[in-house]
């Protein structure tokens, strides 16, 4: 079957369009004919008009009861994905969560920018502005220098703070957020984080860091390959001056057509 996308409610109706049946019958039937020809005595015959032309009929078969319920809760799984209470649900769990309890956090976790720049530079895309301004940074090696000169200069306090938080510890909770309103153990679904984005802008009077997430929604598919059902974007933004952390989730977009089998 296909669900069709759109920021509507998702819709269409049940089938498997299939053709074959069909064909095998007009061929069984052809060879049935030959068959009664060959047996009768030869004689002449009129010239065939030749057929009309014009697409060929398209059968449906009706899907069976489980494909049916299948489909069924996965029409109403992606209208919960785009239902406006569920996610205004997400944007006050969302918001819940303050700037106050981040930086408690993370002023316990002295680890955090070694494993960031040990770990993360590596997996994830890092754009660095230094505290001296100048064009940005993406190269690990590069962000590694400019850790170095920050640790030599004293450690300003509000930096300190985002290199802590650039890494994917600042994604856990708005992904716990997401867990809780979308997953559907029924459907086998599951959030998996396909590219990750860390800006870090580190000139005073105000330091500031952007990250970006973009999730897939997915569930199995034939033959338990992964069936996307809906990507979106995770943001979050920190400013230590201003005490700031905004946590933002995109609306999210169906693919094309889900084809499920």
């Amino acid at each position: 079957g296909i669900l069709p996308s759109g920021g509507g409610r998702a819709g269409g109706g049940v089938g498997l369009m299939d053709g074959l049946d069909e064909l095998l019958a007009e061929a069984a039937a052809e060879r049935a004919e030959k068959r009664r020809d060959s047996a009768k005595p030869a004689k002449p015959t009129p010239a065939r008009m030749p057929a009309p032309s014009g697409p060929p009929t398209l059968l449906t078969r009706e899907a069976s009861s489980a494909a049916k319920g299948f489909y069924s809760s996965l029409k109403s799984y992606i209208e919960r994905l785009l239902d406006p209470d569920v996610l205004d649900g997400i944007d006050a769990d969302f918001r819940s969560r303050t700037f106050f309890e981040l930086e408690e956090y993370l002023g316990n976790k002295s680890e955090l920018a070694a494993y960031m720049l040990k770990h993360e530079l590596g997996r994830m895309s890092y754009s660095l502005v230094g505290a001296a301004g100048g064009p940005a940074l993406t190269e690990a090696a590069s962000i590694r220098e400019e850790y170095a000169r920050h640790e030599a200069s004293g450690s300003p306090a509000d930096a300190e703070l985002l290199w802590r938080a650039a890494n994917q510890s600042l994604l856990a909770e708005p992904l716990g957020s997401l867990q809780a309103a979308w997953l559907e153990p029924s459907l086998h679904t599951c959030i998996v984080a396909t590219s990750s984005r860390f800006e870090l802008d580190l000139r005073a009077p105000a330091p500031q860091l952007r990250a970006e997430c973009t999730l897939a929604v997915q569930t199995l598919g034939a033959g338990d390959e992964p069936l996307l059902l809906s990507t979106a974007c995770v943001t979050i933004e920190v400013s230590p001056a201003e005490r700031m952390l905004r946590q933002s989730l995109s609306k999210p977009r169906l693919p094309g057509r889900c084809i499920y089998d």
